[in-house]
């Protein structure tokens, strides 16, 4: 397989512009091969005949300017002339790819001048035997303007015989020739004619048969020269783009060819290989048998694969693996060898690496304290550890290639099987307890593990066996001191649990008793803070009864004043009392709800604990909303939907102001910015009921239950104490009445007290 190869061209090879311009065969570049030929023929024949006739007319004007004969000069220019612009025509069809008219054209134009000529030529009869000649040239050009036709031949020969006859008539009547000269002369004429049909005929039979034939050689012979290429193209780029090197040596060992791929690895270009023999450069001296052997044996068609080391350019050594096989040619005789060389440089690292690896592996098992083992997955041992050795008295001799059942290690083979079993489904046994005999039958206890691992691609059991023996001893002892621990543990714990049972019966008393005294604690507790709250509430009343007692004398001053002011106005300036009048009236407005306010506060003040008063419960309210006024003012609208009965109940007035007050002041503050406070009281049997309904923000059913427990408020620090309800609560029941609340979140509260009306 060379590099390069240059185009050599075939014999009769059709080469356009080696001699002619180009664009005179133009048009037949994919014609067949033998029209090819006939047209670089016709066109050198067209330009022979073209100087002929050109040389022809010269020749004849100069003939008849030197003559003294007459003869039909114009006559014969002319044919002359014509014929040299129907040859011209002939060339314009021959470079247009007309050949077939070229030549038909040519050939009747020819010979039509040449039997015009003999026509109208008044020389003798031996001067035109030159002419006839020519007639028989022309025929003899046939083979070469028919194609495909044959029968064109044949009339072309009976139309130049019949021209000849008609000829010789002619001659006969204008030159006075006897029928016996014209007879002679037709025959022989004749007898010409048709022998020169019959030689073109077959002549034009054989050379189309042999053309054909050449023809349909050359096309195969093409053909296979195209496979030829293209199938050398195609391993030539397979060759050029595999990833091993390659190489190809004739049957001398010389180097015919590399691929891209063996020049960069060994980074020699073509020049420093090709040519060379293999021995030169690449292979050390110590390889140089070992590659001379194998390429003599692929002479005998052995092929053959070894490693080889070869020397790149910087002289640095290559593993290769080389795989070589003979080639030979056609006639099965050996011409070379073809190698293909591939990098093992990475696997030699690795099979480095996996001896390293073995040997570690080795060492690692050779120094384990325990006895290992390495078998394949049919239970055949293939390694064994010195410390195995020692356990169970084989060498390593003995057991490799054998199984424990053929040693007789296992006690059965259905405790070897299970273990495969377990090995085969999960991968791995840990802590398996058995026991195995040593070379001598002892029954030895193990701790056995296992796992499945790959070595050298190939699946295998590792295992490790750990003698319990000295632990099964220990075990035993530590066995008997557990026996007798126990039996102490058993007897001290009966001795605990009996004086357990006597703790805890002191511990449940002592219990007992911390319950009363957290109890009476929290009875203590809440005493006290109920007796604070009472104090306070009686000071509060003290104060408020000694701020009324005050309040009342300036007012009645004030009110003293204004009647004395009032009557001097009417008695000094009548005229100005309709315009005081407004301020005076104010004034008594004010007096006068100041009076209310002492008057609420000596009701809320009184000290008494009795509860024999007959209580308005209307006043009672409005008693109340008078204190609150100041609160409720600008902001909360208060309707009063009072029975038209007035109900009075049995008990203590101040207690029931502050109870109202408590429940009044509870749903002032439930309202945030604007809102309602509605009060109802009506009849419910025996006792008045009241309401008091708000639109404040309402309690939550998870604490409506706790709202009457004593110090439970939903207020920050320092705005509540959590007795308020509390405090209702227990003076409602104190009056023998009942209080019920019931509230939704974001819609408002509803509080319903019962209390027992007097009976007339």
């Amino acid at each position: 397989m060379a590099e390069n190869k240059k185009s050599v061209s075939r014999p009769g090879e059709w080469k356009p512009g080696s001699f002619i311009p180009r664009v005179s065969f133009t048009a037949y570049e994919h014609s067949e091969y033998s029209i090819r030929l006939k047209v670089r023929f016709l066109f050198y024949l067209l330009i022979s005949l073209l100087i002929g006739v050109l040389s022809t007319l010269c020749m004849d004007l100069y003939l008849h300017t030197s003559s003294s004969a007459r003869i039909n000069f114009i006559g014969i220019i002319a044919a002359q002339v014509t014929l040299f612009g129907v040859l011209l025509i002939c060339l314009y069809f021959l470079r247009k790819g007309r050949f077939h008219i070229a030549a038909h054209l040519l050939t009747i134009a020819t010979l039509t001048t040449i039997w015009g000529v003999m026509f109208i030529d008044r020389s003798e009869p031996i001067m035109q035997l030159d002419t006839v000649i020519l007639i028989c040239g022309v025929l003899s050009m046939l083979p070469i303007v028919v194609t495909k036709k044959v029968q064109a031949i044949i009339g072309y020969i009976l139309a130049n015989i019949g021209i000849l006859f008609l000829l010789v008539m002619y001659k006969s009547v204008t030159a006075n020739l006897s029928y016996v000269v014209c007879v002679e002369y037709l025959t022989d004429s004749i007898i010409a004619l048709v022998f020169i049909g019959v030689v073109v005929y077959n002549n034009f039979s054989i050379n189309s048969r042999s053309i054909e034939k050449a023809e349909a050689d050359i096309k195969e012979r093409e053909a296979a020269e195209s496979a030829l290429r293209i199938s050398e193209h195609k391993y030539r780029v397979l060759i050029e783009n595999l990833n091993e090197a390659t190489v190809l040596i004739d049957k001398d060992e010389v180097i015919q060819f590399v691929n891209k791929k063996f020049t960069e690895k060994l980074g020699y270009k073509l020049d420093d290989i090709i040519g060379r023999t293999t021995f030169d450069t690449f292979v050390p001296e110590e390889q140089k048998e070992l590659v001379h052997e194998a390429n003599s044996l692929r002479k005998f068609g052995i092929s053959s694969q070894y490693e080889l080391t070869l020397i790149n350019r910087d002289g640095e050594q290559i593993p290769f693996l080389v795989s070589g096989a003979p080639i030979k040619d056609g006639d099965e005789i050996f011409s070379g060898s073809i190698a293909t060389l591939t990098d093992i440089t990475e696997r030699k690292k690795i099979e480095d690496s996996i001896r390293a690896s073995e040997e570690r592996f080795r060492l690692l098992i050779e120094s384990s304290p325990f006895a290992i083992s390495v078998t394949d997955i049919t239970g055949k041992y293939l390694l064994i550890n010195t410390e195995y050795s020692l356990e169970f008295g084989f060498s390593q001799e003995e057991v490799i290639g054998k199984t424990p059942i053929e040693l007789g290690m296992w006690p059965t083979e259905a405790q070897m099987q299970a273990i495969y079993t377990g090995l085969s489904e999960s991968g791995k046994i840990e802590h398996y307890e058995t026991t195995k005999f040593d070379k001598n039958g002892t029954e030895i206890p193990i701790y056995f593990s296992s796992r499945l691992v790959t070595m050298n691609g190939e699946p295998v059991v590792l295992s490790s066996l750990v003698n319990m023996t000295e632990k099964k001893k220990a075990e035993q002892v530590l066995e008997r001191y557990r026996e007798n621990l126990e039996q102490l543990v058993k007897q001290r714990t009966e001795e605990l649990s009996e004086a357990n049972e006597e703790l805890l019966s002191i511990n449940n008393e002592l219990l007992a008793q911390r319950e009363e005294l957290q109890n009476a604690l929290a009875e203590l507790h809440l005493a006290q803070n109920q007796l604070i709250e009472a104090e306070k509430m009686a000071s509060v009343g003290i104060l408020a009864a000694g701020i009324a007692h005050e309040i009342n004398n300036p007012l009645n001053f004030i009110l003293g004043g204004v009647a004395g002011i009032e009557d001097y106005i009417q008695e000094s300036m009548p005229g100005q009392m309709e315009e005081l009048a407004p301020l005076i009236s104010g004034i008594k407005m004010g007096v006068e709800r100041a009076s209310k306010i002492v008057t609420s506060l000596n009701h809320f003040s009184r000290s008494t604990d009795a509860l024999d008063e007959n209580c308005d419960v209307h006043s009672v309210i409005d008693n109340c909303l008078i204190m609150l006024e100041n609160t409720l003012k600008h902001r909360v609208k208060i309707t009063r939907d009072y029975s038209d009965v007035r109900f009075f109940v049995k008990g203590n007035e101040g207690k029931l102001h502050q109870a109202i007050l408590n429940i009044l002041t509870n749903a002032n503050q439930a309202i945030d910015d604007e809102g309602t406070i509605i009060i109802h009281t009506l009849p419910d049997g025996d006792n008045v009921r009241i309401e008091i309904i708000d639109t404040g923000e309402g309690i939550s059913s998870a604490i409506l239950d706790k709202i009457f427990d004593p110090f439970f408020t939903t207020k920050e620090p320092g705005h509540g104490t959590g007795l308020g309800l509390s405090i209702t609560y227990n003076i409602i029941k104190e009056h023998c009445g009942k209080i019920f609340v019931s509230s939704e979140t974001a819609i408002g509260t509803r509080v319903m007290i019962l209390l027992p009306l007097i009976k007339e």
